[in-house]
Formats: C-alpha cells, sequence, structure tokens
C-alpha cells in the first residue's frame, strides 16, 4: 500500500495534459505493447524515472471499472494512518485522483500482450532461468590411488515454473558431442522462429507477440 501511496504523489505531479497525451498515445498503439514498450513509450513523455514506474504501475494494475472504489479506499487509509498521511498529503491526493481518470482505461495493445503472456504461461512449464556449469570428472587408476585424467562435462541447470505456481529445478549432464548437438539444435529453433515470425508479421502486421518481458 505505501508504494501506491508514492505512485500517487508522483502522479499527482504530472500535468493532466501530459497524462492525456500519453493515454492518447497507448490508445493508438497497434498489435502488442509488453511492459518494457510501454516503459519506453512512457520515457517518451516523462523524464522522472519515478513518474515513469509510477505511471507504468498505473495502466497495467489498476482497472477502469474498479478505480472509484480503489480511490475510495486510499483515501479511508491514508486518513486513519498518520504516517500514511505523511506519505501523501490531502492535496496530492485530490490532484492524483483528478489525473487518474484521464490514464485508467482499457488500452487494446496492452490487453492483447496480456492475454499472450498468459496463453505462453499457461501452455508448458515456464523457464526461469538456468545456468551451465562446466567442470572435470577424474579418471582414477584401478586401486583409486591415483588420477590418470578427467573427462570433461558440461551440466545444464534450468529452474522452471509449474501451472501451479511451484518453482522446481532440473540438472542435465552433457558430453562435449551431446553439447554441440544441443547447440546447433537451439540455433536451427531459432532460425524456425524467425520464419514464423516472418510469416506472421506478412499476416497480421504487429501480430507477433513479445512475452518474454
Amino acid at each position: 500500500m505505501r508504494q501506491v501511496l508514492k505512485d500517487f504523489r508522483h502522479i499527482s505531479a504530472i500535468p493532466v495534459e501530459t497524462l492525456q497525451v500519453i493515454s492518447s498515445a497507448l490508445l493508438d498503439q497497434r498489435g502488442f505493447l509488453n511492459l518494457q514498450g510501454c516503459r519506453q513509450l512512457l520515457e517518451q513523455y516523462l523524464e522522472d524515472e519515478s513518474q515513469v514506474a509510477a505511471v507504468l504501475r498505473a495502466v497495467h494494475g489498476l482497472r477502469e471499472e474498479g478505480l472509484d472504489r480503489f480511490l475510495a479506499v486510499i483515501h479511508q487509509r491514508r486518513s486513519e494512518s498518520v504516517a500514511d498521511g505523511k506519505l501523501l498529503s490531502e492535496d496530492e491526493f485530490v490532484a492524483a485522483k483528478e489525473r487518474l481518470p484521464a490514464l485508467v482505461r482499457s488500452y487494446p495493445a496492452l490487453q492483447r500482450s496480456q492475454r499472450a503472456h498468459r496463453l505462453a504461461s499457461a501452455l508448458g512449464n515456464e523457464v526461469t532461468g538456468f545456468e551451465f556449469i562446466c567442470d572435470a570428472r577424474p579418471v582414477y587408476s584401478e586401486e583409486n590411488d591415483d588420477i590418470e585424467g578427467f573427462v570433461p562435462k558440461t551440466t545444464l541447470s534450468v529452474v522452471y515454473r509449474r501451472q501451479t505456481g511451484a518453482d522446481e529445478q532440473l540438472e542435465l549432464t552433457f558430453a562435449e558431442d551431446a553439447l554441440s548437438e544441443l547447440i546447433a539444435a537451439a540455433e536451427d529453433a531459432k532460425k524456425r522462429l524467425t520464419v514464423l515470425k516472418d510469416r506472421v508479421q506478412s499476416w497480421i502486421p504487429g501480430g507477433v507477440a513479445e512475452v518474454g518481458e
């Protein structure tokens, strides 16, 4: 809640005209607009990074149909708490309340991107991180009293999120030839993705959703 109060304070300092221009720019977007694309758009109109972050959270997190109820909750919260009242003054709250309706709207490009992200995460387990670890395994003598050589190995550690939301980890070990095959298969998959994206773009300009961010 404290972050919301800080965001309201930052938004209260933005001219209404600037927020109206931002809203029009968001409405004019075609295709898909993910978080990074939205941030880049906002940075064209706002120089203060705190204001950019506050507006970004507002357009992604607030809904037009529930705005009045949300504002009432915020006003009650800051009225009941001295600490929260210091974070957001009454004048700042009134200014933010006047500005938010111009900003919090339904933006088709953002909604398409959100639907695409949900679809991508609904199909299989989502990889959230991975790391290649290279080492060498010693080859001991038959008597186990000497090291006669080493076998190089690569371990791929993959962290993934199940559809239930639980994070799990998988480790796979590759010999050098298998690692080369994996790299070749990944490059081949990347080429096929490029062809697929180009074809979709020819059918539906702006119709490829970047859901990795």
